[in-house]
C-alpha cells in the first residue's frame, strides 16, 4: 500500500506528510516528507517513515528553543567539543532544572537567535576574538560573555570572546564553594571548584555537580559532598 500523501508523526519532531516518491534502492523505498511545524523537507526511507524515525534538523527539540542543525557532533574533534560546550550554554540558560540555571537563565542570561542553532555557533567560532584552535581543543581557552561588557546577559558572536581558562576560573569567584571528593578506595580530597577537581582527577565537572546536587549517586566511582559552612 502506498504511503504517498499520508501523514505520520515523528518520535521527536511532530507531524510530517509524505509528499513525493524519490527512488527505490534494492528493496528499500525512499520518499520526501514535509514537516508541519517547520515546513522543512527531508528524504527518508519508507520503513523509518512508518515507525516515526525521521528527524527534522530545523526542529527546536533542545529545551524547546534550540536545534542542532546538520553539522556532525562526532567528527572532527572540534565539532564534538564545540557541541558539548554549546549544549551546556543552552542548558544553563533555558533548562530550569540545570545546576547552573540559577546563575544564568534565572538571571536573564540568554543566547542570540542565530546561536540557538549549533550550525551557526560552529561557523562563528573561528571568528570570535581570542580563538586558537589548538588551545580550544586542549581546553586552554573558554568562551566568555563578560570580558567585553561586564554584566552582559547575551551570548552572541558580537558580545563574547575567548579567554584563558585559568583566568576565567579566577573571575568566577562566586562559584567558589568548597567540597570533599571521596575516591572509590576511600581517600578524601578538598576542592574549591568543580572544574579544578575535574582537571585534577580526570573527571567531568558537569557530572561532579550532579552528584553534589543529588542528581547522581557517584561519578566514575567518586562521591562528592559540600563542606559544612
Amino acid at each position: 500500500m502506498s504511503i504517498l500523501g499520508k501523514t505520520f508523526t515523528s518520535t521527536r519532531c511532530g507531524e510530517f506528510a509524505v509528499i513525493e516518491f524519490v527512488e527505490r534502492v534494492n528493496k528499500n523505498y525512499y520518499y520526501r516528507v514535509r514537516f508541519a511545524t517547520t515546513g522543512n523537507i527531508v528524504k527518508a526511507e519508507q520503513r523509518n517513515i512508518k515507525k516515526g524515525r525521521v528527524g527534522d534538523p530545523k526542529f527546536k527539540n533542545i529545551y524547546g528553543v534550540a536545534l542542532k542543525g546538520t553539522a556532525s557532533t562526532v567528527e572532527p574533534l572540534l565539532n564534538k567539543l564545540a557541541f558539548k560546550r554549546w549544549y551546556s550554554m543552552i542548558e544553563r540558560c533555558y533548562n530550569p532544572r540545570a545546576i547552573m540555571y540559577k546563575s544564568y537563565g534565572a538571571k536573564g542570561v540568554r543566547v542570540s537567535d542565530d546561536w540557538l542553532c549549533f550550525d551557526n555557533f560552529l561557523a562563528d567560532i573561528p571568528n570570535i576574538p581570542g580563538y586558537n584552535e589548538e588551545k580550544y581543543l586542549l581546553g586552554e581557552i573558554q568562551l566568555d560573555k563578560d570580558t567585553i561588557t561586564e554584566g552582559n546577559k547575551l551570548y552572541s558572536s558580537k558580545t563574547c570572546c575567548f579567554i584563558n581558562s585559568n583566568k576565567n576560573k579566577r573571575q568566577q569567584v562566586t562559584k567558589k564553594k568548597p567540597f570533599i571528593a571521596i575516591s572509590p578506595t576511600g581517600e578524601s580530597y578538598i576542592f574549591d571548584y568543580q572544574q579544578s577537581c575535574a582537571d585534577k582527577l580526570g573527571l567531568t565537572a558537569r557530572s561532579i555537580g550532579k552528584v553534589l546536587h543529588g542528581q547522581l549517586k557517584s561519578h566514575k566511582g567518586w562521591k562528592f559532598k559540600y563542606l559544612a559552612k
